[in-house]
């Protein structure tokens, strides 16, 4: 199962690697998750895991979906990669590839912390929408309401280290 390795600030899943021309097998290596040029598919897998992890509070700790904020979600994090035609799922992958592809480089879309917490600097609304999409009904007024705090802390800690370094 791919993680997402805050010191590399990307996704990354497992490889079994090969060598040579009679294939030997080297040990199982951890690499940035791949991403074939041109290819959508994979494009739109990447995100979805990122998705997934971002929810998950792998990205970052405040934004906890699975665990301090668990009630809120009519959907739980994993559907991320389980239900990619989901429109709450396309939406919030979607919403993370053409935000940042306009942007940044050709191919590249909105999947790591850097990337996105530069995105609620600018925003601190971007993606509110699309995580509300996955609120209970009942929680959405809450939700809204913790948005700002859990944006809020997450910008606050990027100006901090900065301020540090």
């Amino acid at each position: 199962m791919p993680r997402y390795s805050r010191s590399n600030d990307y996704v990354e899943c497992i490889v079994h690697p090969m060598y040579g021309a009679r294939k030997w097998k080297l040990p199982m290596q951890w690499v940035e998750y791949p991403i074939k040029k041109n290819d959508s598919g994979t494009i739109f897998k990447r995100t979805s895991w990122f998705v997934r992890l971002l929810l998950e509070g792998e990205v970052f700790s405040e934004f906890n979906f699975r665990e301090t904020y668990r009630h809120l979600l009519a959907i739980p994090p994993a559907y991320a990669v389980r239900k990619p035609h989901d429109p709450r799922v396309a939406g919030l992958v979607h919403a993370l590839q053409d935000r940042c592809a306009k942007e940044q480089e050709h191919n590249r879309c909105c999947d790591s912390a850097n990337m996105l917490r530069c995105q609620w600097i600018k925003n601190p609304s971007f993606l509110m929408i699309q995580v509300k999409a996955w609120v209970k009904k009942d929680c959405r007024e809450e939700f809204t309401a913790l948005w700002g705090t859990i944006i809020g802390s997450i910008v606050k800690n990027q100006i901090e280290t900065v301020h540090e370094a």
